[in-house]
């Protein structure tokens, strides 16, 4: 999802090795040397990483525009290394934090529900706004205490154009749900993060009174639509799929890999209004080797002109709003932030989500999973 939906992966490095790497700092504090964990931290040691920066990000094609559009070019205007590694959870952040072991230095794109957990759990160091100063021009929600605003997705409804002529293409949540009224196959992601967002705004819940979420009211909305779910969707690229291959007629999904498909040739249409907006973030772990960098280096992308390269690779909007008229036209309309689209859409909560997302998450598997 975005960015904001995507899972969660394994911890890379293991517990195990967590744990071994603890064991090491006991070894050096002592004045043994041990095997090589992958930052010892001894004078030259030091020297060398204050020289390097290790980012963390999610691969794909979203870590290749940002590592033309940001890592590349920073390095070579500071000198500084930049060092990738993909897979930035929180789990891991909360793994290197409490071995006292923290080998990453800037998050990139996480969803700003994990980075509200991260503030919760305290594995987070805040933003250094004396250091990160580029923020006159961004979006007000992309300034946080404990993370800035990288870029904006939505999740939107999506539609395959070839089966569904204009005039029953749905408008509307509302729609969506209409099952006699637009009629369709339907596919829905198996998640409760924006399903019940979704449902709550097709039983007519004003966008500007939806929080905190009447979860039971969303379930039973929900339960209506249920029975006319063809497909529950598992992983990302599935409701793409489906759509393309006219398995379903309308998916709710991410405006990224819609246009990326759509830009390929896919007959698939995307209804911004009442799309969700979701912002990923660009935060440091609690503990930083290299935290005075991490933050010269957030301030770097938050140039107008670099975040128009990026999202004129990747169709995720700028959080500066200088960079939207930098866009050329044709990509532009394919950005969640650019003004005809915004205005339509609304706000994720994501603090309210960060503690209930869990408890959440798996209700809504059990509910799916009943007959």
């Amino acid at each position: 999802m975005s960015k904001r939906s995507r899972s969660m992966r394994r911890i890379d490095d293991g517990v195990s090795n967590m744990k071994r790497r603890a064991v090491l700092k006991q070894g050096l504090a002592a004045g043994a040397v041990g095997l090589a964990a992958p930052y010892i931290f001894v004078p030259n040691a030091l020297a060398q990483r204050a020289k390097e920066l290790v980012v963390v990000h999610w691969g794909g094609a979203g870590g290749d525009a940002n590592r033309k559009a940001y890592f590349e070019p920073f390095s070579k205007e500071t000198g500084i290394r930049i060092t990738e590694q993909t897979g930035p959870g929180m789990e891991k952040v909360k793994a290197q934090v409490d071995v006292g072991n923290v080998n990453w230095d800037v998050l990139v794109d996480i969803g700003a529900f994990r980075m509200f957990q991260g503030m919760q759990q305290n594995l987070l160091e805040k933003i250094d706004y004396d250091v990160v100063t580029n923020t006159k021009d961004l979006l007000p929600y992309a300034i946080q205490t404990y993370g800035v605003g990288s870029n904006v997705g939505s999740e939107v409804i999506t539609f395959n154009t070839k089966t569904l002529g204009s005039a029953k293409q749905p408008k509307s949540w509302a729609d969506f749900w209409n099952v006699d009224g637009v009629r369709g196959h339907r596919a829905m992601h198996q998640k409760a993060f924006g399903n019940l967002e979704m449902a709550l705004i097709a039983d007519g819940v004003p966008a500007d009174k939806l929080y905190p979420l009447d979860v039971e009211r969303a379930f039973r909305k929900l339960q209506q639509l249920k029975p006319h779910i063809d497909v529950w969707t598992t992983t990302y690229d599935q409701p793409i799929r489906l759509l393309t291959d006219g398995e379903v007629d309308m998916a709710p999904t991410w405006n990224a890999r819609a246009a990326t498909a759509t830009e390929k040739g896919a007959p698939i249409g995307i209804e911004w209004n009442q799309g969700f907006l979701y912002y990923d973030m660009w935060s440091v772990p609690k503990g930083a080797p290299n935290a005075k960098a991490a933050m010269q280096f957030i301030n770097y992308c938050l140039d107008a002109q670099r975040q128009a390269q990026f999202a004129t690779m990747y169709p995720y909007g700028p959080t500066n709003k200088r960079a939207i008229d930098l866009i050329p036209a044709n990509v532009r309309a394919q950005q969640p932030t650019a003004p005809q689209n915004f205005e339509k859409q609304i706000l994720f909560d994501d603090q309210w989500w960060a503690t209930r997302l869990t408890g959440l998450t798996e209700r809504f598997a059990l509910w799916t999973a009943q007959k």
